[in-house]
């Protein structure tokens, strides 16, 4: 799953609802100053930088976040796994699946997106001489179809 958040200030926390055996990657992005993640059981701060991956148990490591100092913007991106896609109930192992038919439609399809366009030259729009005009709904609708 992916979380977005903007500028937040997180108490400290366990994310229980994880899987224990997955980790949770924390990807901050803009321009700010301090807020680092800290894990209070470890005693560790973790700098945040823009772009740089932050992998954890967030299961089993209690963690948070220090406020901005500045009026800097602070986008993070959080990927982690819920418990419920262990579920038995939502495992694709129950899914029955005929290998015969589904190598017969695997090769029924072949070519289908074998028409690959190929570029020679810029659209108009790729070019310095595009005059982009977006409130001109003419325009773009020319624009399109160069």
């Amino acid at each position: 799953m992916i979380a977005i958040n903007f500028n937040i200030l997180s108490n400290y926390h366990w994310d229980k609802l994880d899987a224990p055996n997955c980790l949770c990657c924390l990807i901050p992005l803009g321009n700010f100053q301090r807020g680092e993640l800290y894990f209070p059981q470890l005693h560790t701060f973790i700098p945040l930088q823009p772009g740089k991956v932050v992998a954890f148990s967030s299961h089993y490591l209690l963690h948070g976040n220090f406020p901005l100092i500045s009026d800097g913007i602070r986008h993070s991106i959080v990927y982690f796994v819920h418990n419920i896609f262990f579920h038995e109930d939502d495992n694709f192992n129950f899914m029955k699946i005929d290998d015969a038919e589904l190598e017969s439609k695997l090769h029924n399809n072949q070519g289908l997106n074998s028409k690959t366009p190929t570029f020679t030259k810029p659209r108009k729009f790729q070019t310095m001489e595009y005059t982009n005009d977006n409130n001109d709904i003419n325009q773009r609708q020319r624009n399109l179809n160069n």
